[in-house]
Order: structure tokens, then sequence, then C-alpha cells
């Protein structure tokens, strides 16, 4: 049975930089829990590079001025994740919701309609970067969920 995914990678902050995209440039990181004991929960791929990971506290962070700190916004979240629903099915209505940052649609039947899999699996991706949506995110097509599990971190293509 075919299907395709989207995935948003480092979703909590593509949550947040679809609220704010004009920090899509620059290095952040997600910040959860109370002050003073506050720790980086997520980052972007720009502040892993410069050498954030998750676990650090706020303090250890802070010492670095090239970083966006932010705290995590479960309200922002959840409206990431009914977005990136939405996205999915304007093009099935049968979709698995695979987490917060997954989402899988069967494709059976749905290639008269918008073309071959690869086709689709770009399509989706595409539509989930647009500007109303607004996510960095990952895609593919596969021949069943248990693939797209096994392969999750380097599944597909970044849109």
């Amino acid at each position: 049975m075919p299907f395709a995914c989207i995935f948003v990678p480092d979703f909590s902050v593509e949550a947040l930089l679809r609220a704010e995209p004009e920090l899509r440039s620059q290095a952040v990181a997600v910040l959860e829990g109370k002050a003073p004991l506050q720790k980086v929960f997520a980052g972007n791929e720009k502040a892993r590079r410069a050498g954030v990971e998750v676990g650090m506290t706020k303090l250890q962070i802070e010492a670095c001025t090239d970083f966006v700190l932010r705290a995590r916004s479960p309200l922002q979240e959840a409206a990431a994740h009914a977005a990136l629903l939405d996205c999915a099915q304007s093009f099935s209505p049968r979709i698995e919701d695979a987490g917060d940052d997954a989402i899988l649609l069967d494709l059976a039947g749905l290639e008269p309609l918008f073309g071959p899999q690869p086709k689709i699996a770009r399509d989706l991706a595409r539509r989930a970067s647009e500007r109303r949506r607004g996510f960095q995110s990952r895609y593919g097509h596969t021949g069943g969920p248990r693939l797209f599990w096994h392969n999750r971190d380097s599944f597909g293509k970044r849109s």
C-alpha cells in the first residue's frame, strides 16, 4: 500500500518560527521549564552546529551571544500541528497522525487526481512550506508506515 509522509524535524522550533519567520536565518533554541531551571528542549540546525545541545541550561547557553532563545509554546505547537493536519487532509482523507511532527497519508487511489506518488510527496511538502503554514519539512513516499518509522531521521528531502 503506498504512503507519503511529511516530517517536520525540530517541530517545537518550527512552530515558533511560523509566528516569527524573521528568525529563520538565526540560531534558535527553545527552552522548557521554569526559571531558573530552564533547559534547552530543542534547537534548529544552526543552533546545533553552534554547539547547542538538548538539556543545556539557560545559563550555559546565555554565555553565547549569537542565539535567539524562546520559551516553548504548547499553544503554537498545537496550532502548527493543526496546520500540518490541514495540509495532509487537503490531499487525502486517509491520514495517520504520527505525532506532533509527522503525518502519514495513504496514497491509494490518489494518482488519477494528483499524479504519480513522488509528485504527490513533493506537492505535499511544497504546500506545507507555503507562507500560511511555514514549515521546513522532509517528505517522501514509501510502501508503508513501518518503513517511515525505521528511516524517520533521514527520511526524504528537505522542502
